[in-house]
C-alpha cells in the first residue's frame, strides 16, 4: 500500500487549523489571567451554532457570524460563572465540556432527527478555498500548500499577529495584574485588559472548522 505524502501533508495542515485557533485563544486567555479548559465544549457549541445559522440564513457569512456569536455567549457563560458566581474555574469548564458533549448531540437530534451528522437535514456552506499563484504550479509543494480554506491561511497569519500583540507591543495583560486577580479583588479592570479577552472570543469561530473562543467576562463598575 502506497501513501500519498502530498495529500497526507495537505490534510495535516487542514486538520491543524482549528487547533491553531484554539491554541491562540487559550494563549490570549492565559495572558489575561485565566486558564480556559472549556475549549472542547466551545468547539462543539460554535460548530453546531454555525452550521445551524448557515442553514437557516442560507449564507456562509451568516454561519460564520453565528459561530462567533455562540462562541462569545459560551465564553460569557463560563466567565460569569467563575468571576461573578465565584465557581471553581476548572470544575466549571469540565462541567461545561460534559454538558456540551451531550447537549449538542441532543439539540442536533431535536433539529434533524439524526445523532451523528447534520448533513442529511442541513445544507452545508463552505469557506472558499484559495489557490496561491505560482506556488500552485510547483510540483508536490503546490499540492501541499495551495488550495486550502481561507481560514487555514488566516490561522497561520494569526500566529504571527498574536505573537506581535503579546510580546512586541508591550501593552497587553501579563505585564499588568491579571483580569481575574483584579476582578476578585474588586479593583478596576482597564479597557485594555477587557478587550484582550474579547478578540479571542470573536476571532476564532467558524462554520467549517468548529473553532472555540475564550471566556469573556463582562465589565465590573470601575
Amino acid at each position: 500500500m502506497t501513501i500519498d505524502i502530498a495529500a497526507f501533508l495537505f490534510d495535516t495542515i487542514k486538520m491543524a487549523t482549528p487547533l491553531i485557533f484554539a491554541a491562540l485563544a487559550a494563549l490570549i486567555n492565559r495572558h489575561a489571567g485565566m486558564f480556559n479548559m472549556g475549549i472542547e465544549g466551545m468547539i462543539l457549541c460554535s460548530a453546531l451554532g454555525a452550521v445551524t445559522f448557515a442553514h437557516y440564513g442560507s449564507s456562509m457569512l451568516v454561519g460564520l457570524l453565528g459561530g462567533i456569536l455562540v462562541g462569545v455567549l459560551t465564553g460569557l457563560f463560563i466567565g460569569f460563572s467563575h468571576l461573578s458566581g465565584k465557581t471553581d474555574l476548572y470544575l466549571t469548564t469540565i462541567a461545561f465540556n460534559l454538558m456540551a458533549t451531550g447537549g449538542t448531540v441532543f439539540v442536533m437530534y431535536l433539529m434533524t432527527g439524526d445523532k451523528s451528522t447534520t448533513s442529511n437535514a442541513f445544507r452545508s456552506y463552505l469557506v472558499p478555498n484559495i489557490d496561491i499563484p505560482l506556488i500552485k504550479d510547483i510540483p508536490f509543494l503546490g499540492r501541499v500548500l495551495s488550495g486550502h480554506s481561507m481560514l487555514t491561511y488566516l490561522a497561520f497569519v494569526s500566529i504571527f499577529l498574536v505573537w506581535f500583540l503579546l510580546y512586541k507591543t508591550g501593552s497587553v495583560c501579563g505585564s499588568v495584574p491579571s483580569v481575574k486577580t483584579r476582578w476578585l479583588q474588586n479593583l478596576s479592570v482597564s479597557p485594555l485588559q477587557k478587550s484582550v479577552m474579547s478578540p479571542s472570543c470573536s476571532a476564532v469561530c467558524s462554520p467549517v472548522w468548529q473553532v472555540p473562543s475564550c471566556p469573556c467576562p463582562g465589565s465590573p463598575s470601575s
